[in-house]
């Protein structure tokens, strides 16, 4: 009687295990004749996406249509204004160094030329605010770089200062029919100096000498 529950019970559990074992691989096969490989996971990844674009849909635009504040720009720094430029222009070095360092302490950048060659070179690097000359040069003296600097039309209205030991009159008086704005005679008083430079160096002459 033992053995026959046993081998009763042994069928039952198989038939329990086949009926699971069935249910399984009718599961396992059914997608694949619905579906290519792979194509459940990639359909539920659609459908798992799509649910949560609509949803994340209607958030944006109620926070766009209730005026939800925005990202705000990059703000730009601001451009530091563009320091002045003076052109030395001196055979001394010894002058020309004592200039540049005066000029410098007091902020400004300075070009440094030994004759009025060299002075014009410069000149078409960059235009300076004011030009400073001595007027005894070799190769080209004072009196024949302002004339040049005249005859340019780009370079009509740049300040001139002429910085000399000739102090008598008719060269000061040559040095005004060239169109030399301020005549120095050696030594000159630094502050002097410093406030006809700042003069041609302020903003309402800068725009007007660029006009």
């Amino acid at each position: 009687m033992s053995d026959w529950v046993s081998c009763e019970g042994r069928q039952r559990r198989q038939r329990v295990i086949g009926a699971a074992s069935g249910a399984a691989r009718t599961w396992e096969t059914w997608p694949s004749r619905s579906l290519a490989p792979g194509g459940l996971r990639r359909a539920q990844s659609g459908r798992v996406h799509g649910q949560a674009a609509a949803l994340a849909a209607p958030a944006h635009g109620a926070a766009a249509e209730h005026g939800a504040p925005q990202q705000p720009l990059p703000t730009l720094a601001p451009v530091a204004p563009q320091v002045p430029l003076v052109l030395v222009v001196d055979d001394s070095i010894t002058v020309r160094r004592v200039t540049q360092r005066l000029l410098q302490r007091e902020g400004y950048r300075v070009s440094l030329a030994a004759d009025g060659l060299q002075a014009l070179e410069r000149l078409q690097q960059e235009r300076p605010a004011v030009v400073l000359s001595d007027i005894e040069m070799p190769r080209m003296d004072g009196f024949d770089l302002a004339r040049n600097i005249r005859a340019d039309d780009s370079m009509a209205g740049l300040p001139i200062i002429m910085i000399t030991s000739r102090i008598a009159e008719k060269h000061r008086e040559y040095a005004r029919t060239l169109g030399v704005n301020h005549y120095l005679g050696k030594p000159y008083s630094e502050e002097e100096l410093l406030r006809l430079v700042r003069a041609y160096t302020s903003e309402p002459a800068l725009v007007a000498a660029a006009a």
